[in-house]
């Protein structure tokens, strides 16, 4: 997320969707720190929807690079519980 905050120029080019990730990314990073559990709708809507907008939209740029690697860490996260990762790719 560090990559997300700084200034990379998505907060000048696309502001609000930055902030969408973000706010997204936050969220789940809250409830994974204090919830006793979470469902996979909720990791949908707060981890990869808002990972897969700053994706595309940063393309392999350092920042997109880095949501890559987030994502590879949820996954293993998932896998290592016993979940499969249920998202496709």
């Amino acid at each position: 997320m560090l990559q997300l905050r700084s200034d990379n120029g998505y907060s000048a080019t696309r502001p609000e969707e930055r902030n969408y990730a973000l706010d997204g990314l936050n969220t789940f990073s809250k409830r994974l720190r204090e919830a006793k559990t979470i469902s996979i709708p909720y990791i949908r809507q707060y981890a990869i929807e808002p990972m897969r907008i700053a994706a595309k939209t940063l393309g392999r740029s350092a920042a997109g690079l880095a949501i890559d690697v987030l994502k590879d860490q949820i996954k293993i996260w998932l896998e290592k519980n016993g979940i499969p990762w249920p998202f496709g790719r």
